[in-house]
């Protein structure tokens, strides 16, 4: 093996060990939550994130990951580990992106005029720092292989919605549009690996269309 090949085994077991890009990340987001972001107050959301949990180190130490990343979740976080898989589950505020939320939400919804974006928040790398005691190799992020907007209709104001290069029903698809009415369910899912092919270039986020 020459150098440049043991390098990059290196890197490569340096990332599994890690684990730290979910394998799937889902936002499931009610329409009266863009409402309220969009007339200036704030929503929420739901997140739930799916990490790989395939090295035994991972699985060993989990009782210290989850007492770790437990108070970085608020009050309804969970955290569980079943069938080699790390899923967590946590609030999401639904705000304008020029708008102050709680500092205590590892992510955000921020609706940038009619573009509706997930956004790590700075409380991310306190999780971080917080994991890091246990392992220097345990890290997350949020750069999922599979995103999925989910929106669950609850009001009597319809929301439309607009999504360039994603996947519908398992269907490839340049571009989306679907309205949400109430009792409604959309999911719209970008997929960021690189088996996606150019999709997986394009930045996940969902125009709101007024």
């Amino acid at each position: 093996m020459n150098a440049i090949a043991r390098m990059a085994a290196i890197a490569a077991a340096a990332v599994c060990v890690a684990g730290c890009s979910p394998e799937e990340l889902e936002i499931a987001i009610p329409t009266s939550a863009v409402g309220k972001a969009a007339n200036g107050s704030c929503g929420m959301a739901a997140a739930t994130v799916v990490f790989k949990a395939d090295q035994k180190s991972v699985t060993e130490k989990f009782p210290q990951i989850r007492e770790k990343a437990l108070p970085f979740l608020g009050k309804n976080g969970r955290i569980t580990l079943r069938d080699k898989k790390i899923t967590a589950k946590f609030d999401v505020p639904v705000a304008a992106s020029s708008a102050a939320v709680s500092g205590q939400s590892l992510a955000r919804l921020a609706l940038h005029g009619d573009i509706l974006k997930f956004e790590p928040t700075a409380r991310l790398g306190a999780l971080n720092r917080a994991l890091r005691e246990i392992d220097s190799d345990i890290s997350v992020d949020f750069n999922a292989k599979n995103m999925i907007f989910r929106f669950d209709g609850d009001c009597a104001e319809k929301l439309k919605i607009k999504a360039t290069a994603v996947f519908i029903d398992g269907a490839a698809k340049v571009s989306h549009v679907a309205e949400v009415g109430d009792g409604d369910s959309v999911d719209i899912l970008f997929r960021c690996d690189s088996d996606a092919s150019i999709y997986s270039q394009i930045q996940p986020f969902v125009e709101i269309v007024r």
